[in-house]
């Protein structure tokens, strides 16, 4: 308590950060004649007391949330599905969109001074951002899941995170397994891009192209080729989202942001079943013989009686083998495929075929299917058993006749070979 003279006594306190200033008043007084904080004063009279009084009040600090998000491509989530929380209260949207980009702000909360914490869900497909406020006191935390500022009385800021869908991606595969044909002339397309560019290897007869990797947008991307004579057509598979349209020429995969997939279609070479038959030793045309059928039996016909005599003698012997020469049965007008290697130990006979090597990788196959005769007439008999009647040049009827015992013999060697391109 003050002892004062009559008259007037000022007072004041300087405005403190964070605090509102107040206004001075007294009680009782005789006139009071300024409540200002910095400016406050009271006129008493002899004998007269007063108390002057001032409040002051901490100011709240004020926070702000904004998310952004954008969605180039193809993305759908909106604010709601990141679960944003903070410590400040439960926040309500405001939210604008400009092209691909929506815009959200919160309400502005009235915080204590310390710590303000927020924090969002990691959303598939989008990239997880990070946290940033503007002005602020200290920003302590910026990670998507444990974001967090320090505001002092009277402090604002505004704290801010933004994700951006991620592009699906996407490759092609292209596989060619023989014959001549390149990844160019299949025309493929895809909507992933106007231009893929090929890097491709060779292994055998194969031939595997894979495509640059497309960024794509969630949704929907085809791709596409065309029939290429001479090849089977293929079906579109993709790993590891599958394939929802499988033709050729439409096939197509539904990706999710953040997918990746591998589409790939394989084309064979369309082949041709075509008869061959050994040219060996002293052949014989199956016309000859009187047969509508081609091909060749080996040995010497020129001695008829009682039947054609056989030069085939025991031993290793190796001959080629023609395709395609039925018009004539010459084999000029066939084609080379491969060489038999006929084994007769005098009882027994055997015939292994090897395909040209050159004619492997022009994509020529053989799967074993073959037919030996090995026997003592010109001709298979029709009856195996007993070798009279009929005669025979079928392949299903051919058979090494039993009992030989070093004697000269006819051979007729069958194959099936798979020709390219048919």
């Amino acid at each position: 308590v003050f002892d004062v003279s009559a008259g007037t006594t000022t007072f004041s306190e300087g405005d403190v950060t964070g605090y509102t200033p107040g206004n001075w008043s007294c009680s009782p007084v005789g006139e009071e004649t300024g409540t200002t904080y910095d400016n406050g004063s009271v006129v008493l009279a002899n004998g007269e007391s007063t108390l002057c009084e001032i409040t002051n009040d901490d100011d709240p600090a004020q926070f702000q949330l904004k998310k952004i998000i954008v969605s180039d491509d193809g993305g759908t989530a909106g604010v709601s599905d990141f679960g944003i929380v903070t410590s400040a209260g439960t926040p309500s949207w405001s939210c604008s969109t400009s092209g691909d980009t929506e815009t959200c702000t919160s309400q502005v909360f009235d915080v204590s001074a310390g710590t303000t914490t927020f924090s969002e869900g990691d959303v598939t497909g989008y990239t997880p951002g990070n946290w940033s406020c503007s002005p602020v006191g200290e920003e302590t935390g910026t990670t998507y899941d444990n974001g967090s500022v320090v505001l002092a009385n009277g402090e604002s800021t505004l704290c801010e995170i933004t994700n951006n869908d991620d592009p699906a991606t996407f490759q092609l595969r292209k596989i060619i397994v023989g014959g001549d044909a390149v990844v160019g002339d299949f025309g493929i397309l895809t909507s992933a891009g106007l231009s893929i560019t090929w890097d491709c290897s060779v292994d055998g007869t194969t031939t595997t192209c894979d495509s640059q990797i497309f960024e794509v947008s969630a949704g929907t991307t085809t791709f596409s080729e065309q029939d290429v004579l001479g090849y089977e057509e293929g079906s579109w598979s993709c790993s590891p989202v599958s394939a929802t349209g499988t033709g050729f020429g439409s096939g197509s995969v539904a990706l999710l942001n953040g997918e990746s997939t591998l589409c790939q279609i394989t084309n064979t070479v369309a082949v041709t079943d075509e008869t061959a038959f050994a040219y060996g030793d002293d052949p014989t045309c199956f016309f000859e013989g009187g047969f509508s059928n081609w091909g060749w039996t080996n040995g010497d016909p020129s001695v008829t009686e009682p039947h054609p005599v056989a030069t085939v003698l025991p031993g290793t012997h190796t001959w080629p083998v023609y395709a395609g020469a039925g018009g004539s049965c010459d084999p000029n007008d066939g084609e080379y495929v491969g060489e038999v290697t006929i084994v007769y130990d005098g009882t027994n006979v055997t015939a292994t075929f090897v395909l040209d090597p050159t004619k492997a990788s022009m994509g020529y196959q053989f799967n074993g299917d073959e037919a030996l005769y090995a026997g003592t007439s010109q001709f298979p008999y029709k009856d195996e058993v007993n070798l009279t009647g009929d005669l025979t040049v079928s392949p299903g009827q051919y058979y090494v006749q039993t009992g030989l015992s070093g004697e000269a013999i006819y051979i007729i060697y069958h194959a099936v070979v798979q020709v390219p391109g048919g």
